[in-house]
């Protein structure tokens, strides 16, 4: 069902609207449908030969089975939208954006701690735990160190540990008064994502989380305090899988939290 053909302008491309600059491109990429990810469906990709998705879009046999999709690209550093193996079955190509929007992740980090109220804490000394420390983990424990903050970080698949972070196992890293999540959700052996509870227990007053990982990181964050258990105050940046969408500086006592682990 592919249509042969070398140049771009000869394809026809099926793009989440949402992906930064893709409408500009469009005159120079031919025939281009432009949608909201959410509305990418089967008849949607029927005789597209170039699919591009955010993490919003399940890509999978679903979507693709009987369709003329001979690329997939992500505008993400996540693939666990993706079905990878059933890529490989239909012999689809796919490629990823890790590290792509790193710095303005960072940024963006940073401006939720400061404008959190834990900013002054963590400036005289007050821990700040990181799940993860890779291209975007790596890069906000390292400007918090240029600040003179204290880091306590947890992965266990970093083979070359960053200078200055603390070592930490999972449970005290998420015992810290701030939290930075930048785990990725998987299921590879031996650290495959699974959930816990962690705002129960700790140090008995309330905490900032700050999830920045990919969509399903966050499990489960429901409104209100339960008795004796600390609250914390959780953002999250990319799409919940439940359903709940953004929480903003909440108070919730429980999170079921999926990560590296």
């Amino acid at each position: 069902m592919n249509r042969v053909g070398g140049n771009v302008t000869d394809l026809c491309w099926v793009i989440d609207e949402a992906i930064p600059l893709t409408p500009a491109l469009t005159p120079l990429l031919g025939n281009v449908r432009l949608l909201p990810g959410r509305d990418i469906g089967p008849a949607v990709v029927e005789n597209a030969d170039v699919l591009l998705v955010r993490s919003v879009t399940q890509v999978d046999e679903t979507l693709l089975a009987g369709s003329a999709v001979r690329f997939v690209g992500t505008a993400t550093a996540g693939v666990d939208h993706l079905d990878v193996a059933a890529l490989a079955r239909l012999d689809i190509p796919w490629a990823s954006a890790p590290g792509s929007n790193a710095t303005a992740v960072v940024e963006y980090v940073l401006s939720a701690i400061a404008m959190s109220g834990y900013f002054e804490s963590i400036l005289c000394g007050a821990p700040v735990g990181i799940v993860g420390l890779g291209a975007v983990g790596g890069q906000v424990a390292q400007r918090l160190l240029s600040l003179g903050c204290q880091v306590v970080g947890y992965d266990p698949l970093v083979t070359h540990w960053p200078t200055g972070v603390l070592r930490g196992d999972l449970k005290e890293v998420l015992s810290q008064t701030v939290v930075s999540l930048h785990a990725s959700l998987h299921d590879q052996a031996p650290f495959a994502s699974q959930r816990f509870d962690w705002c129960r227990g700790g140090r008995g007053h309330d905490r900032g989380v700050r999830d920045t990982a990919s969509g399903g990181t966050a499990h489960q964050c429901r409104a209100g305090r339960a008795a004796g258990a600390p609250g914390a105050r959780v953002s999250a940046s990319g799409p919940l899988d439940d359903g709940i969408g953004y929480l903003a500086h909440r108070a919730v006592s429980r999170c079921n939290v999926a990560s590296a682990v």
